[in-house]
């Protein structure tokens, strides 16, 4: 039987160490919210440990599993608005759960990436 292998083989974009504030919602629980009103209750917290391209790493108190689909807002250093992106949970580990990203606006994307190109440059 051949070996999956770990999340950390299949990646195809670089991972930099960084923390970095983000909000989200499960996407099944954006449709139990009745008004606009309700839909903040359903945002929680969480933080990178690690960041590419392609996803991310983050640590929250949310239990998650794999396949939930989440609305991200994530919070750049200087970022006057926050990134946007669509991801699935890939897989769930003691400490967090490694995120995949499946949309990204295009804008969003070069500002994530011109920022883990700076992180990428320091030290």
């Amino acid at each position: 039987m051949e070996s999956m292998g770990s999340p950390a083989e299949k990646r195809e974009h670089t991972r930099h160490p960084v923390k970095i504030p983000v909000t989200f919602r499960k996407m099944d629980e954006s449709s139990k919210a009745r008004t606009l009103q309700d839909l903040p209750g359903h945002v929680k917290s969480a933080q990178t440990l690690d960041s590419s391209l392609g996803g991310m790493f983050v640590v929250c108190d949310e239990p998650l599993k794999v396949g939930d689909l989440l609305s991200l807002k994530i919070k750049g250093p200087e970022a006057a608005t926050p990134f946007s992106a669509f991801a699935e949970v890939a897989w769930v580990g003691p400490s967090g759960a490694g995120l995949q990203f499946l949309s990204v606006k295009k804008e969003d994307e070069a500002r994530l990436e011109s920022f883990l190109k700076s992180v990428g440059t320091q030290g």
